[in-house]
Order: C-alpha cells, then sequence, then structure tokens
C-alpha cells in the first residue's frame, strides 16, 4: 500500500496550499503510473525525480493551482484502506457516479482512471476518488 502515503502527502500539502511535495523512497512503476494519471487528469503540473548529495532518492512533485490559488485538487478520499479493500467489476464501473472528478483502479493492467477502465472494460481495486 505503498500509494497511501503519497496520496496523503499531496492531499495535506494541496490544504496548506504548498507548490511542491518532496516524497522519499523508492521509483516503480505503479508509482510512475499513478503520478502519470494524477497529471493526465490535471492534478499536478508535473513531476520529477532527483538524487540529493547523499544518494537519497526523491520524488518531486509539482502542484497545479488556478488563478488566484485555488486548487485544482480539492480532495482525495482514500477508498481502499489497509484493512479493507473495496473491489468493482467491470459492469460496476458503469454504476459509479461521476459527475466530477476521477477514481483512480489498480486493475490488471496496471493503474487506470475510471473512464480508461471503461473503454477496456476492465474492473479491479478502488484505490481512491479525487475531486
Amino acid at each position: 500500500m505503498f500509494y497511501v502515503n503519497l496520496l496523503t502527502k499531496i492531499k495535506n500539502s494541496s490544504y496548506n496550499k504548498l507548490k511542491t511535495v518532496e516524497i522519499q523512497g523508492f521509483a516503480s512503476k505503479k508509482l510512475h503510473n499513478l503520478l502519470l494519471i494524477l497529471y493526465k487528469e490535471g492534478y499536478i503540473s508535473k513531476f520529477c525525480y532527483k538524487l540529493d548529495k547523499n544518494d537519497n532518492f526523491k520524488i518531486v512533485i509539482f502542484l497545479k493551482y488556478y488563478k488566484q490559488n485555488k486548487k485544482t485538487l480539492i480532495n482525495i478520499k482514500q477508498i481502499s484502506k489497509s484493512n479493507r479493500s473495496y473491489y468493482c467489476s467491470s459492469k460496476m464501473i458503469w454504476k459509479l457516479k461521476n459527475n466530477f472528478g476521477t477514481y483512480i483502479l489498480s486493475t490488471p493492467l496496471g493503474f487506470l482512471n475510471d473512464i480508461e477502465a471503461r473503454q477496456l472494460n476492465v474492473g479491479g481495486k478502488l484505490i481512491c476518488a479525487i475531486y
């Protein structure tokens, strides 16, 4: 459940109107795909990987704001947690309320947002709702 720390730090930084989030840790394909979804959906402006002086690996995420410091990322609700996982079939994805925001799913094809999962007709574990 590596993404819980990432999503919590992004959410807290957005509430405090910080411009960047630095996360120390490791790089993985799943983490990169999750950040790529946030970038494609327009919640973050960019992200990059850094090595500091002590060869510690860091991920730097630049949050995106509208004019007058209005945040694009209003809330992140973590649906699946360490004690309870929620799964969604491909038929159930069509029933998710998607008036605004994005659902992120962990599928056999990797992390996908709800629109991509509908197009590919794939279900999976509901990770979070972003709105």
